[in-house]
Formats: C-alpha cells, structure tokens, sequence
C-alpha cells in the first residue's frame, strides 16, 4: 500500500477525532449555533473517513492482508485517533470563551484565569491597606475614652448653660425640621 494512502487516512482519522471532540465539547457549551457547526463538521468528515474505511484500509483492519498489516493499521488508527483529540481538546481550552466554554451557564459567572489573578492581586492590595487602615483606626480613641470625653462634655454644657441667663429660646425638632420658638416678632 503506498505512503499516501497511508498519510491521508491517518489525517483523515486526525481530523475525525478533532471534530468529536469539538462536537462533544460544543454539546457541553451554551451555545447552539456552535453544536450545530460542530455537528456539521463532525458527520461530514465521519462519513468521509467511511468511504476511505470501505476500501484497503478497512481489509487491512479486518487482517485480509495479515496480521503485521492489521497491527500497523491498528497503530496508525489509534495514533492519528489520540493526536486529534488530544490536539482538539489543547486548542479549545486556548480558544473557549462565554458561551462557547464547556461548562457555559447563564445562571452562573465564568471567571477567566488572567481575571481571576488579577482580582486576587487586587484583594491582596485592598488587604494591605486595610492593614494600614486598621492601624490608624487603632490610634483612635478607646469606647471607654470616647465615654470620659463625651461626659466632660456634657458637664461642659450644664457648666455654660448654668451660666449664661435663659433667653427664652428654644429648638425643637419635628419630623426633621427645626422650629425655633421665643424669638420676638417684629413687624418692620
């Protein structure tokens, strides 16, 4: 049998097996229009390999013309069968994105690697500024300090009010408006 025979079955099965991973990949997407490119591309080159199948290659899987040809068919079909899909499954995870991902949900966010790192590069900076952050906030006053001051401060108040006379005026708050009362209205 001539070395090209050979060399287009082996593309041929390497194509075929291309085209079922890509198929079965596509099935697992979220994307139809992708299943259907694949299908398309898939039994168009299954039945293709048939037609070569039907000819020498399929006598020489079947041992017609001994076993050392039914074993060197049996290498090169598995061979070009391993290298496609192999090659097929390398190339989507490089090429796979949104939709077209194995695994593609709608319900659920599909977070690629290099985003992935990058938002963990940022946690990790929001990680040290929080470190720096919580030591100004350690600087600030203690429950038990703030309470000491806010106390001198009411004693503070009691202090001025007790000193200055009572003008008579007054604030009050209704529903988040100030109404001022005993201020003197003069009609001018």
């Amino acid at each position: 049998m001539q070395l090209t025979s050979w060399l287009v079955w082996a593309g041929i099965l390497f194509a075929q097996n291309i085209s079922f991973t890509y198929v079965s990949r596509a099935r697992s997407s979220g994307s139809l229009l992708r299943h259907l490119k694949a299908s398309i591309f898939s039994n168009g080159i299954w039945i293709f390999s048939q037609i070569i199948m039907l000819g020498v290659m399929f006598d020489n899987l079947t041992g017609k013309h001994g076993l050392a040809m039914q074993l060197s068919s049996a290498a090169v079909y598995t061979v070009a069968c391993v290298a496609g899909s192999i090659f097929a499954h390398w190339l989507a995870m490089k090429t796979e994105k949104g939709k077209n991902a194995v695994g593609y949900n709608k319900k659920y966010a599909q977070i690629p690697v290099e985003d992935w790192e990058q938002f963990q590069k940022n946690v990790i900076t929001v990680t040290k500024i929080s470190a720096e952050t919580l030591k100004v906030v350690n600087t600030l006053p203690t429950k038990e300090e703030f309470e000491h001051t806010k106390a001198l401060a009411l004693q503070a108040y009691d202090i001025t009010v007790g000193i200055i006379p009572d003008s008579g005026i007054k604030a009050h708050n209704f529903d988040g408006v100030a109404v001022i009362t005993g201020l003197d209205q003069q009609k001018g």
